[in-house]
C-alpha cells in the first residue's frame, strides 16, 4: 500500500470510496490505523448487495472506520439497522441505474414489427431472463408454466441465459446471449417475470424490464418493493408458492390482453447519467460532512 501512503502524505483529506469489498475495507481500514492517517482520510463503503449477513462481532470490525455506507435501497440499510446491535457510519441510498437509451418503451408498431421478426406474432410473450442459479427462481416458474399455460396457445415463455434440451409447451431456451443484445428481448417481451429468491440487492433486470415497459410479476423480496411501482405490474408476496405464480401469470395475461400499457414506464428509474450526478454527490458531500 505504498502508493497510497504516498497520496494521502500529499494531500489533507483524501476520499476512498470502497466498491463492495469486505476483505478490502478491512485491510485499508488497519493500514490506516497502522500508519495514523485515518484523521486524513474519509472511507465511502458502496455496498451493492442487500446485506452481508456478518456476526456481530465481524460487522464491528468492519464498520470501525467506515465514515458512509451508501446502500441501494432505503430496504437495505433499515434491515441492517435492525439487524446489528450498533449500526455507527452515516449513511446515504443510491439506486443502480440503466440505459435510458436502450432500455426504454417502444411504439406499437415496432414491437409489432418485433414479433413478427422472432415469429411470435399474435402471442403474449413472457419473459425469464437471468444466469442459472437456484435463487433465480427458475425451477418454480417453470413448474407454474406447466399448469397454467397447459393447452394455451396464445402465449410463449422466453427463457434468456440457460440453454436446455428439454422440450416444454409454449417455451423457448435461448441460452446465453451477448449483453448487446439483451434489450431486444425486453422490448419483444409483453410479460417479465422475476421469481427471486434471495434478498435482492436491488434487481437490475427487473429495473431494465420496467423501464422498457414490460408487465412485471416480481417476487416481494429485498429492496424490490423500493424502486417497483403498483403501476410496474404486481408483487407476489409468497413467492414459494406456485399457486401464487400461477395466478399471477393470469392476472399479468388478462391485463395485457386488455390493453395494459405504463405511459410513464421506468420514470422512478435513474439513468446513468442521473446516477453519476448523484454519485459524485454523494461522495463529494461525505467530505463536507464530516471533515
Amino acid at each position: 500500500m505504498k502508493p497510497l501512503k504516498d497520496i494521502i502524505s500529499k494531500h489533507d483529506d483524501v476520499i476512498i470510496c470502497v466498491m463492495d469489498n469486505i476483505r478490502l475495507n478491512n485491510e485499508l481500514s488497519l493500514f490506516l490505523e497502522q500508519n495514523n492517517l485515518k484523521s486524513k482520510v474519509t472511507i465511502v463503503f458502496y455496498n451493492c448487495g442487500f446485506s452481508y449477513f456478518l456476526e456481530d462481532r465481524e460487522h464491528i470490525k468492519f464498520c470501525k472506520n467506515i465514515d458512509k455506507i451508501i446502500f441501494l435501497t432505503q430496504s437495505a440499510y433499515e434491515y441492517n439497522k435492525a439487524k446489528y446491535s450498533e449500526f455507527i457510519p452515516e449513511v446515504s441510498v443510491l439506486h443502480n441505474p440503466v440505459d435510458k437509451n436502450q432500455f426504454k418503451l417502444i411504439s406499437k408498431e415496432t414491437k409489432t414489427s418485433l414479433l413478427q421478426d422472432y415469429d411470435l406474432q399474435e402471442k403474449i410473450v413472457f419473459l425469464w431472463l437471468s444466469h442459472n442459479r437456484p435463487k433465480k427462481g427458475l425451477k418454480i416458474i417453470l413448474k407454474a408454466w406447466s399448469i397454467w399455460a397447459k393447452d394455451r396457445a396464445d402465449v410463449e415463455l422466453l427463457i434468456v441465459g440457460v440453454a436446455s434440451e428439454n422440450t416444454l409447451e409454449n417455451v423457448k431456451f435461448l441460452g446465453k446471449i451477448s449483453s448487446n443484445e439483451v434489450h431486444t428481448f425486453y422490448k419483444l417481451a409483453h410479460i417479465y417475470l422475476f421469481p427471486t429468491l434471495w434478498k435482492e440487492g436491488f434487481g437490475l433486470s427487473l429495473a431494465q424490464a420496467i423501464s422498457s415497459g414490460c408487465y412485471c410479476l416480481a417476487a416481494a423480496n429485498g429492496g424490490v418493493k423500493d424502486f417497483m411501482f403498483k403501476s410496474d405490474g404486481k408483487f407476489i408476496e409468497h413467492p414459494n408458492f406456485i399457486k401464487d405464480w400461477i395466478s399471477g401469470m393470469e392476472e399479468a395475461y388478462q391485463n395485457v390482453k386488455g390493453g395494459w400499457k405504463n405511459e410513464t414506464a421506468g420514470s422512478q428509474i435513474l439513468s446513468l447519467e442521473q446516477w453519476s450526478e448523484k454519485f459524485a454527490d454523494s461522495i463529494v458531500n461525505s467530505e463536507k460532512e464530516i471533515k
